[in-house]
């Protein structure tokens, strides 16, 4: 099985808008495959540099969720992340007990409003702000897999979702 995610306009947007990706789950192989689940999630995370910022604590600069389930079989999109989660989505579920024939392919639209009030991307000398959207599924009997796709997010004050449609 392979998945594959396709951004509608681009990789850049500003708060407020829709960010939409289509989902494409494609079976390689030449028999029936299944997929338990496929989720989709958005996340930013803050990193500060050790080396610059000296009054956080330790703990604070760095998460790496490590799992407790040794099958690994939840949807965990920050696992193995750098930096601190500041923005997560609600997690949705794309599809479920997915049954993908020899050679075909299926497709899913997913949809998420950047919220107004999320910090924008950075990358200064001492604090970076990145986001991520995260693909996850969960082949039958076997261990979970992650997609991440990095996106840039704008923030302009004046911006409302009708300004594009007032010009």
């Amino acid at each position: 099985m392979e998945i594959s995610c396709e951004l509608q306009r681009g990789p850049v947007y500003l708060t407020g808008e829709d960010l939409e990706c289509w989902v494409k789950v494609i079976n390689t192989s030449e028999t029936v495959g299944v997929l338990a689940w496929v989720s989709a999630q958005l996340n930013c995370f803050c990193t500060v540099s050790e080396d610059k910022v000296t009054n956080i604590e330790p703990k604070n600069r760095k998460i790496s969720i490590e799992s407790q389930n040794v099958n690994k079989t939840s949807f965990q999109p920050t696992h193995g992340e750098m930096g601190l989660a500041v923005l997560s989505t609600k997690t949705k579920v794309l599809a479920c007990s997915l049954e993908v024939g020899p050679g075909e392919v299926k497709k899913f639209l997913f949809t998420e409003n950047i919220p107004h009030n999320a910090p924008p991307s950075f990358r200064g000398q001492s604090v970076k702000y990145s986001y991520k959207l995260c693909i996850g599924s969960q082949k039958l009997g076997e261990s979970t897999s992650l997609l991440r796709l990095p996106i840039r997010i704008l923030s302009v004050d004046t911006y409302s979702p009708n300004m594009m449609r007032e010009i």
